[in-house]
């Protein structure tokens, strides 16, 4: 697999024997505002490691850590071709994962391969845009080509344009501020933008919104 060696993983299980695979995928392409989202998996890692219950967390996910996706600075399209040929290998293997960017435009190769029915996304943007400033993939346009092959449910949404919002209804994207009671079809992928939760929880997200768009 392509993944770059680093000294300090989290979990303790081998391939074969993990239920849960861990990677990063340090991508950052097309932020406007703020930067830092490439450091995303070493911080989360660390916050995982500072876990009083790190031991209990790791062992119940038998979670093993393949370490960061070697990315192509400045190229989308073969940073896109690493991540899915990744997926690929990780499918073949049925296991199933946790990928961390990065910033939200690594998600179109995911569902490219994993092919799910539904996506849900926690965000607090619409990320609907047909391109942004003559650019067809940002982190600002990558859930409108996803969304032409699976149903996406949108939760915390609160700020969008004109356009997104008559893209939505092209593509039927829903918004909700709670998943309670709703039918959801499988294979499901689940995708979160930081900045969906307050800014009080993350407030050096790349454009921040006030409040919070769920229960």
């Amino acid at each position: 697999m392509p993944f770059l060696y680093f000294r300090k993983g989290i979990g303790e299980y081998s391939l074969e024997e993990s239920k849960v695979l861990f990677f990063g995928i340090p991508f950052e392409y097309s932020q406007i505002h703020s930067f830092g989202t490439k450091f995303f998996p070493s911080l989360i890692r660390e916050s995982i490691a500072s876990l009083e219950d790190e031991k209990s967390l790791i062992n119940r996910a038998k979670l093993c850590d393949l370490g960061d996706l070697e990315i192509v600075p400045g190229s989308f399209e073969l940073t896109s071709e690493r991540i899915e040929d990744s997926i690929k290998i990780i499918k073949e293997r049925k296991k199933k994962f946790i990928a961390v960017g990065g910033e939200h435009l690594i998600t179109l190769p995911r569902v490219k391969t994993l092919k799910p029915k539904t996506i849900i996304q926690f965000d607090a943007h619409m990320d609907l845009r047909k391109e942004y400033l003559g650019n067809k993939f940002t982190s600002g346009t990558w859930a409108y080509y996803a969304g032409k092959d699976a149903k996406i449910i949108q939760i915390g949404i609160r700020s969008w344009s004109a356009e997104e919002k008559r893209n939505a209804e092209e593509l039927g994207v829903v918004q909700v501020s709670s998943l309670k009671g709703l039918k959801i079809e499988e294979p499901l992928y689940v995708t979160i933008d930081m900045d969906v939760f307050d800014l009080s929880l993350a407030k050096e997200v790349s454009i921040p919104e006030p409040g919070k768009g769920f229960d």
